[in-house]
């Protein structure tokens, strides 16, 4: 959402691994970034790639404003029910035509689906023409690579594809700025902003005046604990998040800036510099496609309907794709990995949502059938209508699961069903699953049946993802159960 990965509810978005927003002043939320992965980042070369490790990461954020009520819902394929103890509901929803799989030389359909959400603006200005420099220290071995990222990203089509669809122009490099000769062992937020305000305002530093189409990029090198403070605590980069963007105030000018970490040996198999890249490229998207997310939000969530995606994910475009185990790739004309991110027009298309696509194989995914509406807390502490399915604690219910893809696909794809605080938070399962089957095609329709073992007091509803896996290829959907 906004951007950073953190691993436990804060107002903020974090991001660990691939970006997200900053610590939350009051009023309003960030996000961060980690390096996603439902079963580990898998990079893979966006011409078709192989599997070079990785690591799992989580996060939510309840900071913010409420974007929600407006329905990106989909196409109803129906719900079968069975319950066992006290269910809510105890009606029985009619099946709809799901469609078939019409395979053939000439013609592919995806068969019916529940729609896949869409990211919403808030109404705040994207960066139109947007500019990035880069804040360094001089001893900093990555700095050299972190101005080749930037270079490259220019001109490789990568820009274009993750952030034109919502208004963001070309991205422009300016002159990178030095924070100083050698980077402190420890520095926290506030004396970091402070330093780069003095800077700004002053006419003999330099640097020039400040400028609100630009992001200000922070780059953390390995060895410096960089944190902020939250209730007394320190919150770290590379323990609760990679990075985070923010907006702040320099030299009178409100700006967006980014911070972002080298974490070395956070993900298996996947280089420092690369890990750096990731977070580097997650966080600016988010910082030009959602600049100001304290005062005034652009693309920053999907709305209520969703509430499961923004819960889980954070909801900012890149946030929307962080937890695939393929989220990281290499893209034409990048010599580093970085990280997808969510397309609407793509999502709309029932084509694949998260580009740069690892390789050109279809898109297929296994998309929960959610007919009830059900009352959660949101990403940012609301309380907010929202699509579900509605079980008692106690009982069990078995809903649809709607199997489609983008084109004819290789063979069957396998289902897992998670529970949210088991498998991305590491406490305890609220939830428990089986299935009728665990595999299938286009136009198949799976049962799964849910258990509600125990009530989330955090959300007030118990959250779930469904991941599909095909070779190396992944995705993910999100559900949520009520009462």
């Amino acid at each position: 959402m906004n951007s950073w990965a953190i691993l436990t509810m804060a107002a903020a978005a974090f991001v660990i691994g691939c970006s997200s927003a900053g610590p939350a002043a009051s009023g309003g939320g960030v996000g961060a970034d980690g390096l996603g992965g439902v079963d580990g980042a898998i990079a893979q070369d966006s011409a078709g790639g192989s599997d070079v490790g990785g690591g799992d990461v989580g996060g939510s954020d309840v900071g913010g404003v409420d974007v929600g009520g407006v329905d990106v819902g989909g196409v109803d394929v129906g719900g079968v029910e069975t319950t066992s103890g006290d269910d809510a509901s105890g009606q029985d929803q009619t099946a709809a035509d799901t469609g078939t799989n019409p395979d053939s030389s000439t013609t592919f359909t995806p068969a019916s689906h529940p729609a896949l959400p869409q990211v919403l603006s808030s109404g705040g200005p994207v960066l139109t023409t947007p500019h990035v420099v880069a804040l360094t220290y001089d001893s900093d071995v990555l700095s050299k690579d972190v101005n080749k990222l930037l270079s490259q990203l220019t001109t490789a089509a990568y820009w274009g594809q993750t952030t034109a669809e919502y208004g963001v122009g070309p991205l422009s490099v300016d002159t990178p700025r030095s924070l100083g000769a050698t980077a402190p062992k420890s520095i926290e937020e506030t004396a970091l902003l402070k330093l780069i305000d003095q800077n700004f305002s002053d006419p003999t530093s330099g640097w020039g005046p400040a400028s609100a189409d630009t992001v200000y990029l922070v780059v953390i090198p390995a060895g410096t604990q960089f944190y902020y403070n939250s209730g007394g605590s320190k919150v770290s980069c590379c323990g609760d998040y990679d990075g985070y963007h923010d907006q702040t105030t320099l030299a009178g000018v409100t700006a967006a800036y980014a911070i972002t970490c080298a974490c070395p040996g956070e993900v298996d198999g996947v280089a420092t510099v690369d890990q750096l890249a990731s977070t580097i490229t997650h966080e600016l998207i988010e910082a030009a496609t959602d600049p100001f997310v304290q005062d005034n939000p652009a693309y920053e969530s999907p709305g209520d309907p969703d509430a499961a995606w923004s819960n889980i994910t954070e909801g900012e475009v890149a946030d929307m794709c962080e937890d695939n185990a393929d989220t990281l790739v290499n893209a034409p004309g990048v010599d580093y990995l970085v990280c997808r991110s969510w397309s609407n027009k793509n999502a709309k298309a029932s084509q694949e949502p998260c580009v740069p696509a690892p390789d050109s194989a279809p898109y297929f995914a296994a998309a929960p059938v959610l007919t009830d509406t059900i009352s959660v807390i949101d990403y940012w502490g609301d309380t907010v209508q929202t699509q579900g399915t509605k079980i008692a604690v106690g009982a069990s219910k078995t809903i649809e699961v709607a199997l489609f893809s983008s084109g004819p696909t290789s063979g069957p794809w396998q289902v897992t069903a998670y529970d949210y605080n088991d498998f991305m938070q590491g406490g305890a399962s609220h939830l428990a699953f089986s299935w009728d089957k665990d595999q299938g095609n286009n136009g198949d329709i799976l049962h799964l049946t849910i258990t509600v073992k125990s009530k989330d007091a955090s959300w007030h509803g118990e959250m779930f993802l469904i991941e599909s896996t095909l070779g190396n290829r992944t995705s993910l959907w999100m559900g949520m159960v009520g009462q």
